[in-house]
């Protein structure tokens, strides 16, 4: 007889590095909750990373040569059995303290210390893939055969079953499953944030099914929206691997059909038909029902993180994640079809979003909000702002939005007074001609100087800044790439006072967007629509300017137009590794909140750390004394004690 039976078991799947809680599956067990199911949440996320960085688990952790033999990995270099014994002895003695010091809302903005503890982390990733060959970046996976490119449904399975290589298998069996077995879920709801999430909820669902084979196992469609079902849905009949061993799929994001699949007991082909928005498989038989557009989105449910291990998070304070409004509401980019599914913009009554700040700062303590809609209009922030000063909230927040030129210096200062911190804008380029091929404003003339005012203006009010960037949009030129990087020796002083961050992207052709519907207006001659690819994000293509993304050549000469970017942004060598690792993570604002008046990573390298740098180089040949000298280093320069 069956015990501690939930209505719905919800996972958040393995991804970036958990320095805050999964907004999406604490807003579904908020809504199931608040119709009266009993809902409960386990983030796998930090779960794993926590074990994975244990001294038990590193530990156990040996250099195998013959896993490393189809993985390259550039960011882990060919290492000695002495050499992998004296680092491995160093990071299981250092990792603890690592650990504690993201965690401590006083050394974790001492940037010395910070910065020594992202390193550790990185060094613990180089042991695990010493052993696996498989490498557990802090934001994607690199595999081996296969590197970051999960697009191969054949590669994806083999991986998802491969012991030697894959870590998760053994971490999922041991830390993760015999919590779920103890609930005996009859329903397992999981979220999946970004593409190359796929190789791990793959791995768990088959252990799910080895364990639980009667549970059905459902992608909620909660997730991040680069992640949508409904792209591929006219090929889920065809090639049935794209289920990814899930019994059932939100198509996009239903908050009803949810509640409804939730309320069935009897999960049989024939009930599951009368649920929209779901694709569902029955002995490879595959059914599909509409609707294609995302559902309204009730912005009063309050998303609960009763669940959650809040103080495991790897960042001295909770941030929370979420938004006030839904659709971009520019919608028009050539490149983007992450708004195909969605009907109507929505947004939120500010008083009641209000309402669940305060909700925040009582029940969690949490007064950072990071707000990630796809793209919030001016007058949304000022409004915003507005009533934030009105009812005395004191909040720090950030925002996503575009290059507008409404973003004014009295709007902006609006904003700061209101506890706005940072602005979160997709940038792309600043290249008038691609500009116009992107469709990506009405005056790619005036763009570069619309984002050149707004880079002054929240330098000087004290609100920072990440750009996103997007190299390799077809007919792209080496010379494209240069002015981008000329727009920024222009203007580095506008990145001088708070902590600059870019999130670079590598253009991929997405099924449904303008360029897709539409090639040969971008010079792409062939589409390629192979039936093993995964293709929800980044299709292959031909160009006949040959400027494919997927080509070794072009792929090359971006990574060094990123180069030359990075060390613009990054003066100070000891903290690239930081700045890398703090990236697209809650850091970014918590660090532009503490160093508001000089931005450290804008600091030179002395000639004193350029020494020590120097003489580490020169004594990681020499193991045993490599590690004295680790922590002679940690002492006396950086003050770990």
């Amino acid at each position: 007889m069956k015990t501690n039976t939930v209505d719905i078991l919800v996972l958040n799947n393995f991804g970036f590095f958990p320095t805050q809680p999964p907004p999406s599956t604490s807003y579904v067990i908020g809504l199931l909750r608040s119709k009266g199911f009993l809902a409960k949440q386990i983030d796998i996320g930090i779960e794993l990373w926590d074990y994975f960085l244990s001294p038990q688990y590193l530990k156990k952790m040996e250099l195998k040569p013959d896993n490393l033999l189809h993985s390259s990995c550039q960011f882990c270099p060919p290492i000695t059995e002495k050499r992998f014994k004296a680092l491995k002895d160093y990071v299981v003695q250092a990792i603890d303290k690592a650990k504690m010091i993201l965690r401590d809302g006083k050394q974790f903005y001492n940037i010395k210390k910070l910065a020594w503890a992202t390193h550790v982390i990185f060094q613990a990733q180089q042991v695990i893939y010493y052993n696996y060959g498989t490498f557990m970046a802090s934001k994607a996976i690199y595999w081996p055969y296969i590197g970051f490119n999960v697009n191969s449904l054949k590669a994806i399975y083999a991986l998802s079953e491969d012991t030697k290589h894959n870590p998760f298998i053994e971490a999922i069996e041991r830390e993760i499953i015999p919590r779920i077995k103890h609930l005996s879920p009859d329903l397992i709801g999981i979220d999946i944030i970004f593409p190359w999430e796929i190789v791990h909820v793959l791995t768990l669902n088959k252990l799910l099914k080895k364990h639980l084979p009667v549970a059905h196992i459902n992608f909620i469609g909660h997730g991040f929206d680069e992640f949508s079902f409904a792209r591929v849905k006219d090929r889920l009949k065809i090639n049935t691997k794209l289920f990814l061993g899930f019994d059932s799929l939100f198509l996009v994001r239903n908050d009803e059909s949810l509640c409804d699949l939730v309320s069935i007991k009897d999960r049989s082909f024939h009930n599951l038909q009368k649920i929209s928005s779901l694709a569902y498989i029955d002995n490879n038989i595959v059914g599909i029902n509409g609707l294609f557009e995302e559902g309204k989105i009730n912005f009063n449910i309050f998303p609960d993180y009763s669940d959650l291990p809040l103080k495991k998070y790897f960042a001295p304070k909770l941030v929370f994640i979420d938004k006030m409004s839904t659709k971009c509401f520019w919608s028009q980019c050539t490149y983007c079809s992450i708004n195909s599914y969605k009907k109507n913009r929505q947004e939120v009554d500010i008083d009641r979003f209000i309402d669940r700040l305060i909700y925040y700062k009582t029940q969690y303590s949490s007064d950072h909000i990071f707000l990630l809609d796809e793209s919030a209009t001016p007058g949304l922030a000022i409004n915003f702002s507005e009533k934030l000063i009105e009812r005395g909230l004191n909040i720090k927040w950030s925002l996503r939005t575009r290059i507008d030129k409404r973003f004014n210096f009295e709007t902006l200062k609006k904003m700061h007074s209101a506890g706005c911190r940072e602005l979160w804008i997709g940038l792309e380029t600043v290249v008038p001609r691609l500009l116009k091929l992107m469709n990506k404003t009405e005056n790619p003339s005036e763009y570069p100087e619309i984002a050149k005012s707004i880079m002054k203006d929240c330098n000087d009010i004290g609100i920072g800044l990440h750009f996103c960037l997007i190299f390799g949009f077809p007919s792209e030129t080496d010379e494209d790439r240069e002015v981008v990087i000329d727009f920024f020796k222009n203007n580095i002083k506008s990145i001088s006072k708070l902590p600059f961050f870019v999130t670079y992207n590598m253009f991929g052709l997405m099924p449904d967007s303008e360029i897709f519907k539409q090639p040969k207006n971008f010079k792409i001659t062939e589409i390629i629509q192979d039936e093993d690819h995964f293709n929800m994000i980044s299709i292959p293509y031909k160009s006949s300017s040959e400027d494919e993304t997927n080509s070794i050549y072009i792929q090359s000469n971006i990574e060094k137009t990123a180069e030359v970017l990075t060390n613009l942004f990054v003066k100070n060598i000891f903290l690239k590794l930081l700045w890398y690792f703090s990236s697209d993570s809650s850091y970014e604002m918590l660090l532009k909140e503490h160093f508001c008046s000089g931005n450290p990573f804008q600091t030179n390298t002395t000639a004193i750390e350029k020494f020590f740098m120097s003489l580490s180089t020169k004594l990681e040949n020499l193991p045993y004394i490599s590690k004295a000298w680790r922590f002679s280093f940690d002492r006396w320069i950086v003050g770990i004690k």
